[in-house]
């Protein structure tokens, strides 16, 4: 009768003590699965704004050069491609540091463009449209010195091109100011 009795008590303790351990595995089980839930929500979200950031960063490393059609881009020069991924990047990210990257590398590629055709008739809203996308670059990051130096470099330049009631003079802007700091901030392998 003792022995029953003991194995009684034995086999009560035993499921005391795993019932506990079933319901603490049970509710770690549902703790991961809403974890997974509601964090491949978001890293989704995410993954496609970062993959449109590295496709514009690889379009503008690929150089001065004519890039093949694409299943979603036509055939076009590389910074084109570059630009108009780079720009779906900051269009669709929730993320404003990497909507600072975007804007920072548009503003500076426009500006690059603004600059390089300054020996011709420099179409002032291409350097108006660069100082306000590097105005919201600063805006969004403002950390970014090579922001604040490209937007600074390019409202000096736009001052000597159009100055207060005077006519454009591109070849005073050609002189000693120098050239925009840096382009492509990187590839984006991690997120941010």
């Amino acid at each position: 009768m003792r022995k029953e009795n003991n194995t009684t008590t034995t086999m009560i303790s035993f499921i005391k003590k795993a019932w506990v351990s079933l319901l603490l595995i049970f509710v770690a089980v549902v703790m991961v699965a809403l974890g997974i839930y509601f964090n491949s929500n978001s890293y989704w979200a995410n993954k496609t704004d970062v993959s449109l950031f590295n496709q514009g960063i690889e379009a503008y490393n690929a150089g001065d050069t004519l890039l093949p059609a694409t299943a979603d881009r036509p055939e076009e020069q590389s910074v084109m491609r570059a630009v108009s991924y780079l720009q779906q990047a900051y269009t669709e990210s929730k993320d404003d540091s990497l909507r600072a990257l975007a804007i920072y590398d548009i503003g500076t590629l426009m500006g690059i463009e603004g600059l390089g055709i300054l020996g011709d008739e420099t179409p002032l809203f291409v350097l108006s449209e660069a100082i306000g996308k590097l105005s919201e670059a600063v805006r969004l990051n403002p950390d970014n010195e090579a922001a604040k130096y490209n937007l600074e470099l390019l409202e000096k330049v736009q001052a000597i091109l159009q100055p207060p009631g005077g006519a454009a003079v591109s070849e005073k802007a050609v002189g000693s100011m120098g050239g925009l700091a840096g382009y492509a901030s990187g590839v984006i392998y991690k997120g941010y």
